[in-house]
């Protein structure tokens, strides 16, 4: 399970199991995301029938795992060269495999700051999932804080792939690490996930992923 954490946190995807800045949500906020919680059809599985009986736009449907820089190649310290993940649809739960490539060009450290936006697909029009108990469309102050109690995984050891702060200059890559994941922290449906990070002022790197889980 801590390895599932670490790759999800660079991935975009462990930020469920964090755990630093929490507080009591109100009540509007805590019934819309208990409302984006909920499972949903992904829209590759839907008809467009089922959206112009409600007199919808047929929404374009998010058909594969897709990932996109959101800031500037140029200037950041880390950038993603590739990122696979298997299978697509995402099943939870299941077992994941990703695989990936970053070119970190300037070691970082602590503090490592992380704005993380999360949205679900609802009628084709994404809606921000809010932050509850440190969960969702968070800011985290030093996400080197989370990373500091986890084990590395035994292929980014072998490999001497940085898991956890300093995030040493270099370029590494994983062809693919396969593991289960016992809880579905994400329920079914389309989603779009960013995470900007920065260090001492500097850009880190900002990445935006769209993928459905079934």
């Amino acid at each position: 399970m801590g390895s599932m954490r670490l790759f999800f946190s660079i991935s975009l995807f462990c930020i469920a199991s964090s755990s630093i800045l929490k507080f009591r949500p109100s009540n509007d906020v805590q019934d819309l995301y208990d409302y984006l919680m909920k499972p949903s059809v992904p829209s590759r599985n839907r008809n467009p029938e089922y959206y112009k009986q409600f007199g919808l736009e047929v929404p374009t449907q998010l058909k594969a795992f897709s990932y996109t820089n959101c800031g500037n190649p140029a200037t950041e310290l880390a950038v993603l060269t590739a990122l696979t993940v298997s299978p697509d649809p995402i099943a939870l739960p299941g077992t994941v495999t990703i695989g990936f490539g970053v070119n970190i060009r300037k070691t970082f450290d602590s503090p490592l700051q992380m704005s993380v936006k999360i949205e679900k697909s609802v009628f084709g029009t994404y809606i921000t999932i809010p932050c509850v108990e440190n969960f969702g469309s968070c800011d985290y102050s030093d996400f080197c804080a989370i990373l500091a109690g986890v084990q590395c995984p035994g292929e980014f050891v072998d490999k001497g792939i940085p898991c956890k702060c300093p995030f040493t200059n270099g370029n590494y890559t994983l062809p693919g690490i396969s593991f289960p994941v016992d809880v579905p922290f994400l329920p079914s449906g389309d989603y779009r996930a960013s995470a900007n990070m920065t260090y001492n002022g500097l850009n880190v790197g900002c990445y935006q992923i769209m993928a459905t889980f079934a």
